[in-house]
């Protein structure tokens, strides 16, 4: 027994669980009323509408059974059967005659009350009402205009609902039985005196989801636990079992409906979302609406707030998707890998993008490798089940983007991208579609690709015994792949305005450099195509080589001769550099990647620019001229 805020009896069990419940008494109130809350693990709300109520209503006594009503077979669990429950004993002897027993619908409850049957796709059934039994007599202490007020819409029944209560049986009067809706429980969720600090909050931007992730990466390392630092706290299994079932789950759930209402908020989903966030809060997580005003695109970001356990961030994408997952398990240890999946992500239109934010070796014991199978009890592994197995029957690939390096005692391995499936080699023509499509984007990228294949070379790149592929043994239509990227493609993903000695180069010749995003930068430009730019290509093509501040003086000079103009821009989206090149009536005639991954030259055609804009900066491509090249 504890005294809690000098006020309340908090009643509860001491080390050995036995699941006999948790009972609060009120020392202050005048009311004898007692709430009663039967099957909270069963019933999903009625324990957040128990703990509203109780506080709403001023009640005198609140019991909260403490085990699944099936969790023994001889049903002595369930505190609606069981004579012989702490439970029951407690509602017999405290609150007999003057009690209210809170109830949430269920698929049994909805067919035994309403004949309602949950249809495919939905979450729950619809249609059913709120409403509250009485056998008898009210309690007493009942205020029926409260309840009201604080569900806004139900209805009385004055006989015996179809349901069983034993505690009903044990009252000949005074007894009433509340049987809450989704909508109900929502309201009691977030009453005023709830509702002030849990709002999801919203996000609109001209920068993409890749520039967001980037500007965090960059100016929150901090939330990544060091190397050495102990930072990292694993998480319990009750946390771990919290967030898959009031958070993770219910979140999977979300983006289904999200697609089957149109790929639009509805209220009902900004509700659900407005739950999903405050169970999110018990755990210091919150969630982020975010909308890419150049893209109409839309997500929602799960991260921690103050207070860290560096367990991970994670984006979801709402609304049209290909069936790909991204992981990052060591964003700083493996270099550039969160940049190069941040930019895959957008390539491949992925649902989920998973970032570890702990160094593998932050804790000397070694808890903080999440890659270690001994560490699977972590939250990045079950956001890797939890999108696993929502949607059971559909296909889903999750790629690990790690990264590799030649090594001098290692055959030479002539690729940008080594490629590791959890099912072992496949030859190309056996692949599935999503293993297909993940192949032709990378090399579509002007990416090399090897398939390891138990070759020399590519020994000690399996996927073995990985901590998040080891799941898709529970699992059907699922795969899993490790992305190895060399140090030289992982380079071209590295963000451009932290190179300081470039940007140097620029200040000290005096060209310009300005940040923005290149595509709605050349949408508000005027375009002019010249067949004489053969002598600055060459040079700048030298210049991206060699980065020699006498090549790009070089390029200066020349440009002044022709009475062109030069500048740098650093696009706030993908974080690349470029070069623009305008003519001396400020119309743009070509755009040069600073640090190209090869030497293509393409042609700009004012008609379809927004394509040929993005496939030149997601290739990472040299040049691109207005007209032809």
């Amino acid at each position: 027994m504890s005294f809690i805020e000098n006020r309340y009896f908090y009643l509860h069990e001491k080390d050995t669980l036995k699941g006999w419940g948790v009972y609060v008494l009120d020392t202050q109130t005048k009311s004898k009323l007692g709430l009663e809350v039967p099957a909270p693990l069963d019933e999903e709300g009625a324990f957040d509408a128990g703990m509203n109520l109780f506080k709403t209503l001023n009640a005198r006594s609140l019991a909260i059974a403490g085990s699944n009503r099936k969790a023994q077979a001889d049903l002595s669990a369930d505190a609606l059967q069981s004579r012989r429950s702490f439970f029951h004993y407690f509602h017999h002897i405290m609150s007999r005659h003057n009690s209210l027993q809170i109830r949430t619908y269920t698929d049994k409850t909805a067919r035994l009350v309403a004949g309602k049957r949950r249809q495919e796709g939905e979450i729950r059934a619809k249609g059913l009402e709120s409403t509250l039994w009485f056998t008898s007599k009210i309690p007493t202490d009942l205020n029926l205009p409260l309840i009201k007020k604080s569900l806004k819409t139900w209805q009385i029944e004055w006989n015996t609902p179809p349901f069983v209560s034993l505690q009903r049986d044990d009252s000949a009067y005074g007894f009433a039985e509340l049987m809450l809706n989704k909508q109900a429980v929502r309201r009691l969720i977030f009453s005023p005196l709830l509702l002030k600090e849990f709002h999801v909050s919203i996000l609109e931007q001209a920068l993409s989801i890749e520039g967001y992730l980037q500007d965090w990466i960059l100016n929150r390392k901090d939330d990544i636990a060091a190397r050495g630092s102990d930072l990292y706290q694993t998480p319990k299994q009750g946390e771990l079992l919290f967030l898959d079932e009031k958070v993770l789950t219910p979140l999977m759930q979300l983006l289904q409906q999200y697609q089957l209402k149109g790929n639009h908020w509805t209220q009902n989903l900004e509700d659900d979302l407005e739950v999903i966030n405050k169970a999110a809060a018990v755990m210091n997580y919150q969630l982020i609406r975010y909308h890419h005003k150049g893209t109409q695109r839309h997500y929602l970001i799960l991260q921690e707030k103050s207070s860290q356990r560096f367990w991970g961030l994670y984006v979801f994408r709402l609304g049209a998707h290909d069936n790909y997952g991204l992981q990052v398990p060591r964003p700083l240890f493996d270099v550039n890998s969160f940049e190069y999946a941040t930019a895959l992500f957008e390539r491949l239109q992925a649902q989920i993008l998973m970032v570890a934010t702990t160094h593998p070796y932050a804790n000397m014991n070694g808890s903080s490798d999440l890659l270690h199978p001994d560490n699977s009890v972590s939250l990045f592994n079950l956001v890797n089940q939890v999108a696993l197995r929502t949607a059971p029957e559909q296909p889903l690939l999750m790629i690990s983007s790690r990264a590799f390096s030649h090594k001098i005692e290692h055959a030479f391995i002539d690729a940008d991208v080594l490629i590791a499936f959890k099912q072992g080699y496949e030859q190309r023509r056996t692949l599935n579609t999503l293993k297909k499509q993940l192949l032709e984007t990378l090399e579509g990228d002007s990416l090399k690709i090897h398939l390891v294949d138990g070759s020399e070379e590519s020994i000690g790149y399996e996927v073995g015994n990985n901590a998040q592929a080891k799941y898709l043994n529970a699992t059907q239509h699922k795969s899993f792949a490790l992305l190895w990227v060399s140090l030289e493609a992982r380079n071209n993903y590295s963000q451009q305005n932290e190179n300081f000695w470039q940007a140097a180069q620029f200040n000290a010749l005096g060209i310009q450099t300005r940040n923005d995003d290149l595509l709605s930068y050349l949408q508000q430009q005027k375009l002019s195509s010249d067949n004489k730019l053969n002598n600055i290509q060459g040079l700048t093509a030298r210049y991206t080589n060699s980065h020699d501040i006498l090549q790009l003086q070089a390029i200066k000079q020349q440009a002044e001769t022709q009475a062109y103009t030069i500048s740098r821009l650093i696009d706030i989206s993908s974080r690349q550099a470029f070069l623009l090149l305008h003519n001396n009536q400020q119309q743009l005639m070509a755009v040069a990647n600073l640090f190209p991954r090869n030497q293509e030259i393409k042609s700009l055609m004012p008609r379809d620019l927004n394509t040929q804009l993005a496939e030149f900066v997601n290739q990472r491509n040299f040049w691109l001229q207005v007209g032809q090249p």
